[in-house]
Parts: structure tokens; C-alpha cells; sequence
């Protein structure tokens, strides 16, 4: 509660200016991110406040307009919250091709459901860095965004395409296991 009695402070010296001021920020905010399509403009809205919060000694010095740094914070949380979607892991999202039946012998039939489970399951087995990588390097099929992959990654073309074996390797084994494949 102190927090907040100094984000109160912080917006303006009068209590009633400054409460006024918090709930015009407020709902400006909210309305920011229903007009961008989150669905939890709220929770986004709070998570705005809260950080702002957490950075009241910092901006003891801020001159200008309070609701400038309120939207300034609300861009980087909408920038986390699109990245945050294009690397949530769904199974709609990863191309199966790489999985392809000729994992499975000729003469066993798994219905799609149970190796869409199955995959999934594996695939929230990896280390959210390798769920990342397998998802980005999937998901960008030319060779340029790979490239940027790597880049991005700190990693030479080739430890890339190495990660990417084992980490394939390791969905393999982990999809034959779970539905019951003996290896080959």
C-alpha cells in the first residue's frame, strides 16, 4: 500500500488530483490494449502500474507528463506480450513434416490424436530454450530467417543445425516411447 501512496504522490501533491489522474491512467491504459486486441487488458494494465511502481525511485527525477512513462511501459508490455504469443508453443503451430510415419512401422496404425498428445507432450519436455529454437526454426522455413536464427542465438550455422539434430533426436525418441515404438 505504500507503493501505491507514492505512485499517488508521484502523479500529483493533491490526493484527489492525483487519484483522478491514476484512474483516467487506468482506464486510457485498458482501453490501449482492448483497442490492440489483448484479451487481458486488465492483468496487462496492472502489470503496467506494478512496474511503474517498482521504479518510483527512479523516476523521483522524471519531468513531464506522468501517462507519457505509463504508455512508454505499456508499448514494452505489449511488445513482450506479441512475442510471448509468437513463441507460445502449439501444436498448430509446429509443422508435423518433420515427424513423419516412417518413425512408426508400416503396421502400426496410431490415431492422430493420440501422436498430436504424444507430440506435445515431448515437445514440452525440452528446456523452453530448445522449445524455442525447434518452434523459430520450423516456423521460418528460409534459409535467411535461419540464418538470423543463428545470429540471434550467438551460434555458427553449423552448432545450429547440430542443436537442431539433437534436439530433433530427442523428440524422436521421446514420440516412439510414448506411443509404444520399439526402436528400430
Amino acid at each position: 500500500m505504500e507503493r501505491f501512496q507514492r505512485l499517488l504522490a508521484w502523479l500529483d501533491d493533491d490526493e484527489d488530483r492525483a487519484a483522478q489522474k491514476y484512474e483516467h491512467i487506468r482506464r486510457t491504459l485498458i482501453k490501449v490494449f482492448v483497442s490492440q486486441r489483448f484479451q487481458m487488458a486488465e492483468d496487462l494494465t496492472d502489470e503496467v502500474i506494478d512496474r511503474v511502481m517498482r521504479k518510483l525511485d527512479v523516476l523521483a527525477g522524471y519531468k513531464g507528463d506522468p501517462s507519457s512513462y505509463f504508455h512508454a511501459v505499456a508499448r514494452n508490455i505489449m511488445y513482450e506480450a506479441r512475442r510471448a504469443e509468437q513463441r507460445r508453443v502449439s501444436i498448430d503451430s509446429v509443422e508435423l513434416a518433420y515427424y513423419p510415419d516412417y518413425y512408426l512401422s508400416k503396421d502400426l496404425i496410431v490415431d492422430q490424436e493420440a501422436r498430436l498428445k504424444c507430440f506435445d507432450k515431448c515437445l514440452n519436455s525440452l528446456s523452453s530454450k530448445d522449445r524455442i529454437l525447434i518452434v523459430d526454426y520450423y516456423q521460418g522455413n528460409r534459409v535467411q530467417e535461419r540464418l538470423k536464427l543463428a545470429r540471434d542465438g550467438k551460434l555458427t550455422v553449423n552448432a545450429l543445425y547440430a542443436r537442431i539434430y539433437r534436439v530433433k533426436n530427442h523428440l524422436k525418441d521421446c514420440l516412439r516411447k510414448c506411443l509404444g515404438v520399439p526402436d528400430s
